[in-house]
C-alpha cells in the first residue's frame, strides 16, 4: 500500500487538493471505526475504574490531532483551546469507552466548523464534575436538540449517527449526563456531568 507522502507526490498539483481531501476522509474514517471498536470492547465486562480526567481529556486531544492539525480545505485552522485545570477529582468510569466519547465530541466540533475556528474543552468541580465541549459554529438547529441523541439520527451526510447515542450510553452507564445547548455567543456546547469517585 502507497504511504501517504507518496500519493501525495504521484498526484501532482492539479489534482493536490482532491486527493488532500480523499486523504483526510480516509483518516477521520479509521478514527471513527477505531472509536467505535473500542467502545464495543469496552461493553464487554469491563469495570469502572477512578479516571484522571484530566489526562483523559490530553489523551484525547491527542489521539484527535492527527486529524485536527491540518489545514481545512479553505486553508483554515481548527484549534483546541484547553481551559482544563492541572488536576479534577477522579470520576468512575470505562477508561476505553469515556476516551471515545471525549475524542468523539471533538472531531463533532471539528466537523461543524468546516473553514476555521476554536473548540474550547473546560470543566467546573461541585458535588459532581461537568466537562463542556464547545464550538463556534452556527449551532444546532432548535428542532433537533431533543433528537440529537437518538440512533442512527444525524445531519451529517455521511453520518451514522451512533456516536451521540453511544456518549449518551456510556454516561448513563456511569451513572452521569450529557446534554446539549446553544450557546449565546454563537456555536453548540455539549456538557458531561460525571459523578464523583467513590474515595
Amino acid at each position: 500500500m502507497l504511504r501517504l507522502d507518496a500519493v501525495r507526490q504521484k498526484a501532482g498539483p492539479e489534482l493536490h487538493h482532491d486527493v488532500e481531501a480523499v486523504i483526510r476522509s480516509i483518516m477521520n474514517a479509521a478514527e471513527r471505526v477505531k472509536g467505535v471498536c473500542n467502545f464495543v470492547r469496552a461493553g464487554r465486562g469491563d469495570r469502572h475504574t477512578a479516571i484522571d480526567l484530566a489526562a483523559m481529556v490530553k489523551q484525547a486531544i491527542e489521539m484527535v490531532e492527527v486529524v485536527m492539525k491540518p489545514p481545512t480545505l479553505s486553508g483554515g485552522r481548527i484549534r483546541i483551546e484547553s481551559a482544563l485545570p492541572d488536576s479534577l477529582p477522579p470520576v468512575a468510569a470505562i477508561a476505553t469507552a469515556l476516551q471515545h466519547v471525549i475524542a468523539n465530541l471533538l472531531l463533532n466540533a471539528r466537523d461543524a466548523m468546516p473553514e476555521s475556528g476554536t473548540v474550547t474543552i473546560a470543566a467546573k468541580v461541585s458535588d459532581h464534575i461537568e466537562l463542556s465541549v464547545a464550538d463556534e459554529d452556527a449551532g444546532i438547529a432548535q428542532e433537533n436538540l431533543d433528537r440529537i441523541f437518538s440512533p442512527f439520527f444525524t445531519t451529517k451526510p455521511t453520518g451514522s449517527g451512533l456516536g451521540l447515542s453511544m456518549a449518551k450510553d456510556v454516561m448513563t452507564r456511569i451513572g452521569g449526563s450529557i446534554i446539549a445547548r446553544n450557546r449565546q455567543q454563537g456555536g453548540a456546547e455539549f456538557t458531561l456531568s460525571f459523578p464523583r469517585a467513590a474515595s
